[in-house]
């Protein structure tokens, strides 16, 4: 299981919005605020939950199964980057210059990301998020 600490920002009927803190690996560096590499950033993820006990404020534990991050990786990274190969390979095989090749290559992901997010409720779907509330 994969987790991220979290606080819950806000509670609606059947969904919870928690704010996590992403750091970077230079976080536990002893130097980190003299060179200013360290970053930190907050973003906000939304949680279809049935639970009723979670109110605004409250520390939660977000899971997320390795099958389900595995699945999420596949279609945002692999899957990418094999399409933008074999239409560079493609191109290149049909004597189309480098260039415009390589424009090619990158253009064929605008339908495949607006493909992803015509079918985000299906991803929402098969990735779902667990919540368990941690004691204060």
């Amino acid at each position: 299981m994969i987790e991220h600490k979290a606080k819950v920002i806000d509670v609606q009927k059947n969904i919870i919005i928690a704010q996590i803190t992403i750091k970077e690996a230079c976080q536990s560096c002893e130097i980190r605020h003299k060179c200013g590499m360290s970053q930190s950033k907050k973003k906000n993820i939304t949680i279809k939950t049935t639970q009723q006990n979670i109110k605004i404020g409250d520390n939660i534990t977000i899971l997320l199964s390795e099958k389900q991050a595995k699945f999420a990786l596949f279609w945002a990274y692999v899957v990418p980057i094999f399409l933008m190969i074999m239409t560079l390979i493609l191109c290149l095989k049909n004597n189309i210059t480098e260039n415009t090749s390589g424009i090619f290559s990158i253009i064929c992901l605008i339908p495949y990301y607006f493909g992803l997010w015509f079918y985000h409720n299906f991803f929402a779907k098969k990735i779902t998020f667990e919540i368990k509330k941690e004691d204060n």
